[in-house]
């Protein structure tokens, strides 16, 4: 097959998404199928798989009714000039196109109480009318292919479960950088967007107990892009519990430069209220760091007891399991074998299949 990936959604920089279009090229790669990924004129934020062609393509990545018309616009000209057997979108809306198509689902926080105001009452309607082109979709979970089917009986038949594989550049250590601010090896450690659902005020609140009882604990380190106010309000936050100078806030990061701090952390802690897949874990346990995360649906599915859930509104007990698990690397073993049961190869079988059942009709 030829199968074409949308990839302009990269220029948001690192992102599940980003890491999504990536698994998925090397996935597909492996079991031998053509790949052209489309992507924006500053490239991918990481290194194609072996074998990957290119092209670059002039839309934009944000979800704006200008992006919507330009793919509805050129994507059915892309798909007949390079003669695709199947086109993938990361993301909806799925324009009307002269091949099969199929659209990820990563989460359905659309639903939920951290929708923006008016689209939670909107969902429905809207996921409906902007899946309803996709030949098949492809849940990054059960859980989520469960909630879909749930929320949308009318798409359940076409969903299948096909889980975001770590690429198996997260298995090698990464190129030698400084850490940023002066830090040293062992601090806590989130990797993630601030967004409500991620549940920082929880994480600061714990770090903030385990200080009160160890002063000498390393600091906590908190990255990730933040577009809008939400880096403002974090940082606000901060000041608050007066953790200024303890709680680090970094903002973004250049994807090396990302993987060079997970993987000098003492200990990653994923605070998460709700998660489609909760792929920085698993990076985490392929990178060899010690992993704390909430007991949430997606964590208990993928990360197979081979880190510690905790309830995500305690945080005295965060506290307790943050001391405990620091700079412990005893289950680092373990926790790069699970990681390595859920690389991008290992997915290469339910990706290929789904593709093709699409592609067939």
């Amino acid at each position: 097959m030829k199968i074409g990936l949308a990839g302009w959604i990269l220029a948001f920089g690192p992102s599940g998404v980003g890491r999504r279009i990536e698994a998925l090229a090397e996935a597909a790669l492996s079991g031998g199928e053509e790949v052209t990924l489309f992507l924006p004129s500053g490239g991918a934020p990481f290194s194609l798989p072996p074998g990957a062609e290119s092209r670059a393509v002039t839309i934009p990545h944000t979800p704006t009714w200008k992006r919507v018309y330009l793919e509805s616009r050129h994507l059915p000209a892309l798909a007949r000039e390079r003669g695709l057997s199947l086109f993938h979108l990361p993301t909806a809306p799925v324009p009307a196109l002269p091949v099969p198509a199929t659209a990820d689902v990563h989460d359905l926080r659309d639903f939920t109480r951290w929708a923006r105001p008016g689209r939670r009452f909107l969902a429905p309607f809207l996921w409906r009318r902007s899946l309803g082109r996709a030949r098949l979709l492809l849940a990054v979970s059960r859980t989520t292919g469960e909630e879909l089917a749930r929320r949308i009986p009318s798409l359940a038949g076409r969903v299948r479960v096909v889980p975001t594989g770590i690429p198996s550049r997260f298995f090698s250590p990464p190129p030698a950088r400084p850490l940023p601010s002066g830090l040293e090896d062992g601090y806590i450690l989130h990797l993630g967007r601030p967004l409500p659902h991620k549940n920082l005020g929880l994480l600061l609140s714990a770090y903030r107990i385990l200080l009160s009882r160890r002063p000498r604990t390393p600091p906590l380190v908190l990255a990730g892009i933040s577009p809008g106010p939400e880096g403002s309000r974090l940082r606000e936050e901060i000041r608050r519990l007066g953790l200024e100078g303890r709680a680090l806030w970094i903002g973004a990061l250049e994807e090396e430069e990302a993987r060079a701090l997970l993987a000098r952390a003492g200990l990653a802690v994923f605070p998460s209220l709700y998660e489609g897949q909760g792929l920085a874990p698993l990076e985490a346990l392929a990178s060899g760091v010690p992993v704390a995360a909430s007991n949430i649906p997606a964590h208990r599915e993928f990360l197979g007891g081979s880190a510690p859930l905790f309830d995500p509104a305690d945080p005295e007990g965060l506290a307790d399991l943050m001391a405990e698990r620091l700079g412990d690397r005893s289950a680092a073993p373990a926790g790069k074998e699970r990681a390595r049961t859920l690389d991008s190869f290992s997915m290469a079988g339910p990706l290929l299949e789904a593709w093709r059942e699409a592609a067939d009709g």
